[in-house]
């Protein structure tokens, strides 16, 4: 039987568009963070090892249109370098340290309620699916939630206005 060990959790999020598509502008106005158009992954690294295990949603597609598909989850070894690697625009956030073991870790990821559901791009993303995994994991993600606020508070603002004035024009019709 495998012993647990203490393991050191991160917030990964890649840059996924390096351009101001929709996807930036949709994400970023329903992102406290003011991060709109970053795909957010789990990373574990257990103490004495080297690598880390990249926790994440992948997607069985169900029609050759984007942003659709079932979520399914992937939970493999990763190096640092396979991390950054042609990645501008990536930031790790340091969440806390938790007490498992690889196979627990997926469990966890295999017992998440969003997997075999379909994916949506507000209400049912790579976010959702990571801040579940993070509460599974015992690790609080509202440190890093208060850090980007005081970090980025324009961001989070400017955002928030958009947000508004989007659902002013909607809802004014």
């Amino acid at each position: 039987m495998e012993s647990s060990k203490t393991a050191s959790v991160y917030l990964l999020m890649q840059n996924i568009s390096q351009s101001g598509t929709s996807i930036n502008h949709i994400g970023g106005l329903c992102s406290f963070t003011g991060l709109g158009g970053k795909h957010w992954a789990v990373l574990v690294q257990f103490e004495n090892e080297d690598f880390f295990y990249i926790c994440e949603i992948t997607r069985i597609p169900e029609t050759k249109a984007s942003g659709s598909g079932l979520i399914d989850w992937r939970c493999e070894k990763i190096t640092d370098k396979e991390i950054q690697r042609d990645k501008v625009g990536n930031s790790i956030e340091y969440l806390g340290k938790c007490y498992l073991t690889p196979n627990k870790l997926r469990k966890h990821c295999n017992d998440i309620d969003s997997n075999n559901t379909k994916y949506n791009l507000i209400t049912n993303n790579c976010q959702h699916w990571c801040k579940n995994l993070i509460k599974k994991l015992n690790v609080s993600i509202w440190k890093f939630f208060i850090k980007r606020f005081f970090i980025k508070p324009t961001a989070v603002i400017t955002y928030m206005g958009t947000g508004i004035m989007v659902g002013i024009m909607l809802f004014s019709r």
